[in-house]
């Protein structure tokens, strides 16, 4: 037998009803609503008319009521299974409870109500009966009127394992709104079932339960409801082999129960309980209408330094409460209620904001007014700090400082001023408070009014500290300065303030002043007779600037200056005007002229010429005036000088020539594109001063300057128009070709236009500085044969890498380049002095030597039948050496390639020059760089150009 429990009586709505009241404290004017629950859990074979009634009396001033019933729910069902033969089966879930609610009943005060809450249905055991608990009804009556029926779950899951419990009727049922109850899921008869779900309480069905396997099993859902205080339903449960698993029991109130399932009967299974039912109560009580709380009032801590500090503070009743029932007070500080705290006054003895609060029974709690009462030691009278958020500030004395003060509070506030922090003087109650005019240590606060008696200083002190400023105390300057003298200077005496001076700040109508950032300056204008004015102030590492200091200096008078005699001839002709020029005296008068006292140098005179230098000869002679002016503006006497023009009006031809007449060039190796420059020659004419005026100009040379004499003409023009042609031969020579030597082996070469060639290929085995070129990367002709005549008639074959000297497969590792006067080049496996050709070197070769058959090689043996070249060719004797593919040596007699150093940009193909016999022309290819090729060298040695 299942336990009974009742939780309804007098205690217990006393209990509820109280904690009602102190849940819904918010005004005493507004009524509340009071909550009566109950529930019976029993052993689930009391039905539905059966079990314990309780009474309820309606409370004073409430006259009318709410009704909220759920019927208890249907326990699941399960199956006994006797025999492992049999299989495994699952029984269906039970129904859920009806929800009804009946809104606003009227009753009056002490009406007496009967109270039935329905039990609760028990889950089947698979041993014992088939058939498991119904849920009982629950019900609310007055006399034997019936206020609310809600119906509990009836029919329930049986042996057949496919009869869901049905639940409660709310057609059956008395109330303003009904949900009948959710049915039970039903099961499943298959190997691996699932149980049905229960159904939910005035709400949804419970699933039914699938077949599964042995590690899938689907068992039902329980039904899911969203009514007030309804509860779902328990999930079914599922087999397993040599499992037997109960259903889930119902949820919250009304709620039916899972059904269970067996593995062949080998262990007890259970379906799940349903829930039991629910009445609840609510309902407005009239008696909250007419409370008052009543009003407090308290007084205040002072300031008296020898009071104790934690003197208590009587908050006293002005007004008590009233209400139309009794109720009792309680006090709060800070919205906490005070323990034991329940008289009409109270004693405070910490700071904080209290009120009174007045509690009838059944009634929201009302509350007095508040009042915050605040200890002096407690008062926060706030912090202090400028308009730049600082709380120091540093000044200089005698200085018009203004600083504007801000206090964290606005009001009740009053300014104090002190010099020792110890004596304070109030100043003023205006809000930002202004220091000005400081001109010692200052430390302002201000005090928060916190009574008319009591005031309370700032968290902090502000600090205004005045530094000494400097002081410049004379400034002295030299006498009897000569005009524009530079090396005198005004010198300072300064007195420092409370830290180093920094700046010295001068000021100066005497132009430039040099050193102005020191202690000393000197000017560097000082005209005759004139006075001038100076002023200096400093400024130290406090930013502390001194008075400014004045003084001022005088020049000295000089006399006039005087002027030489000298000598002058005309400048050559103007090419503009063919006129000879007037010279410019300037240099010459300085020499000759002269001052009579120390003030002036010679160097600082001013030089006038009338006319000016430059000006047009057109006389046959002209007077030129002079004079030299000083510093002072003083003026010597004028003199004058006469000029005599040449008597040349155009020129001679017969007696211009140039020199050399016949010039020599020796080209270097690669200058085919080069356009040269040719020197200017000398140009001689028997009036040396008209030579200067002449210009020379000659005819244009070939681009390419192949090896031959050239007649260079030059054209000499005077600056009047008159010209004459003079001609220049030029022979142009190429050095020759040298031969190639590495490795001990001299190779021949041939020029083709501008460039010298190797006419071999290569068949060393070390680079030039002697290291070895490393075998995996060399390929020997000779392989094609036992001859070894081959090595001289074809040469070897090299990869790329060996070809250019780059470590074998680094394809990041650009070849080393070297200048020259064509551009860079790379040596690679290159005797010195020669490089490897570039795809530009052949594509000229090819466009020189002008067919195929002239870079081929005349021998017959070097060429399959009927492809050798021209005899004679250019000389650069292409031969069929075929080509290394990395395993096998291929296409002797029909194929050469050379390695160029161009680049591609696929860094794994090098580019060659590729001659096959059945191709009519070179070709231009791009090949892995690990084939072996072919190499030819061109000449890049630096052979400077010769005239």
């Amino acid at each position: 037998m299942k336990k009974l429990q009742s939780c309804v009586g007098g205690v217990l709505l006393t209990a509820i009803f109280m904690l009602s009241l102190f849940v819904n404290q918010l005004s005493a004017q507004t009524p509340i609503e009071v909550s009566f629950t109950t529930d019976v859990y029993s052993t689930g074979e009391t039905d539905a008319t059966t079990g314990t009634t309780y009474t309820w009396r309606v409370p004073a001033g409430v006259n009318s009521i709410t009704v909220i019933a759920i019927g208890g729910g249907g326990g699941g069902g399960a199956i006994n299974t006797v025999f492992f033969s049999q299989g495994m089966k699952a029984a269906a879930g039970g129904g859920g409870g009806a929800w009804v609610k009946v809104n606003n009943y009227p009753v009056a005060e002490n009406d007496e109500l009967t109270i039935h809450v329905g039990s609760k249905g028990s889950g089947h055991n698979s041993h014992d009966s088939y058939h498991p608990g119904w849920g009982g009804d629950s019900w609310v009556k007055k006399g034997n009127t019936i206020i609310a029926l809600a119906k509990g779950a009836r029919d329930v899951a049986d042996e057949t394992m496919n009869t869901a419990g049905v639940g409660g009727q709310a057609s059956q049922c008395v109330g303003d709104e009904k949900y009948s109850g959710g049915n039970g899921g039903t099961g499943s008869t298959g190997t691996y079932c699932g149980a049905g779900g229960g159904g939910a309480a005035g709400g949804g069905n419970g699933g039914n339960g699938a077949d599964g396997n042995m590690l899938h099993h689907y068992p039902g859902a329980g039904g899911t409801s969203s009514r007030a205080y309804a509860g779902n339903g328990g999930e079914g449960s599922y087999s397993a082999l040599l499992h037997d698993n109960a259903g889930e029991n119902g949820k919250n109130y009304g709620g039916g129960g899972g059904g269970g399932a067996t593995a062949a009967g080998l262990v007890d299974a259970d379906g799940g309980d349903g829930a039991p039912g629910i009445v609840v109560i609510t309902y407005t009580s009239s008696n909250c209408n007419n409370i008052n709380p009543g009003s407090i009032a308290a007084s205040t801590w002072t300031c008296d330094p020898t009071a104790d500090p934690d003197t208590a503070i009587v908050l006293t009743n002005v007004t008590s409460a009233s209400s139309d029932a009794g109720g009792t007070y309680f006090w709060q500080k800070n919205g906490t209620t005070i323990s034991g705290a329940d008289a009409a006054q109270y004693t405070a003895t910490t700071s904080g904001t209290y009120r009174r609060g007045y509690q009838v029974t059944g009634c929201e709690a009302a509350y007095s007014n508040a009042v915050t009462v605040t200890r002096p030691s407690d008062v926060d009278p706030g912090t202090l700090t400028d308009n730049e958020n600082k709380t120091v500030k540093n000044v200089c004395k005698n200085s018009d400082v203004s600083v504007n003060l801000i206090a964290s509070r606005t009001s009740d506030i009053t300014w104090q001023k002190s010099t020792d922090k110890v004596n304070w003087t109030d100043i003023s109650t205006v809000t930002p408070f202004t220091v000005s005019n400081i001109t010692q240590d200052v430390y302002v606060r201000f005090v928060y009014n916190y009574t008319a008696t009591c005031g309370v200083p700032s968290n902090n002190i502000y600090t205004i500290h005045a530094y000494n400023r400097p002081v410049v105390n004379s400034l002295t300057a030299p006498t009897d300065l000569c005009p524009n003298q530079s090396s005198y200077s005004i010198v300072s005496e300064v007195t420092a303030g409370d830290a180093v001076l920094t700046t010295y700040n001068w000021t100066s109508n005497a132009g430039t002043i040099s050193g102005s950032g020191t202690g000393s300056i000197v000017p560097t204008e000082n005209d005759c007779g004139t006075t001038y004015s100076y002023s200096l102030t400093v400024t130290d590492d406090n930013g502390c600037t001194s008075d400014p200091k004045t003084g001022s200096f005088t020049v000295n008078d000089t006399e006039n200056p005087t002027v030489g005699e000298i000598t002058a001839t005309p400048n050559a002709v103007d090419p503009t005007t063919c006129n000879y020029l007037v010279p410019d005296l300037t240099e010459a008068v300085k020499t000759a002229s002269g001052t009579s006292d120390n003030c002036t140098a010679n160097s600082d005179l001013t030089v006038v010429q009338n006319p000016a230098a430059g000006t047009p000869l057109t006389a046959t002679t002209t007077t030129v005036y002079y004079w030299v002016v000083d510093k002072c503006g003083r003026e010597s006497e004028h003199k004058q000088l006469t000029l005599t023009r040449p008597d040349i009006t155009t020129s001679d031809a017969a007696d211009i020539t140039i020199d050399p007449t016949e010039v020599t060039v020796t080209l270097y190796y690669g200058a085919c594109d080069t356009a040269y420059v040719l020197p200017e020659p000398t140009v001689s004419i028997d009036i040396p001063e008209y030579s200067s005026a002449l210009e020379l100009n000659h005819t244009a040379l070939p681009t390419r300057m192949e090896p031959g004499t050239y007649t260079v003409t030059w054209t000499i023009s005077d600056p009047c128009g008159n010209s004459v042609q003079r001609q220049q031969t030029i022979t142009v020579v190429y050095p020759e070709c040298p031969t190639a030597v590495i490795d001990g082996y001299t190779y021949q070469s041939v020029r083709i236009g501008c460039e010298c060639w190797t006419a071999e290929n290569l068949r060393n085995t070390k680079y030039f500085n002697n290291t070895t070129i490393p075998e995996a990367n060399i390929y020997n002709s000779t392989e094609y044969s036992d001859e070894n005549a081959n090595l001289a008639k074809f040469g070897r074959l090299y990869s790329w890498y060996s070809a250019m000297k780059v470590p074998e497969g680094d394809n990041t590792t650009e070849p080393t380049t070297y200048s020259s006067p064509v551009g860079p080049y790379v040596q690679g496996a290159c005797p010195d002095g020669w490089a490897i050709p570039t795809e530009a070197d052949y594509l000229t070769m090819r466009e020189i030597a002008g067919s195929l058959l002239n870079v081929k090689s005349p021998d017959v043996t070097t060429w399959l039948p009927g492809h050798a070249g021209n005899d004679p060719g250019s000389g650069f004797n292409a031969k069929g050496a075929g080509y290394y593919d990395g395993s096998q040596y291929l296409n002797l007699l029909g194929q050469t390639d050379f390695w160029t150093s161009t680049t591609t940009s696929d860094v794994t193909k090098g580019v060659c020059s590729e001659i096959t016999h059945v191709c009519p022309e070179m070709l231009i290819k791009s090949y892995d760089k690990g084939l072996g090729f072919s190499i030819r060298c061109i000449k890049r040695e630096d052979i400077p150009l010769v005239w």
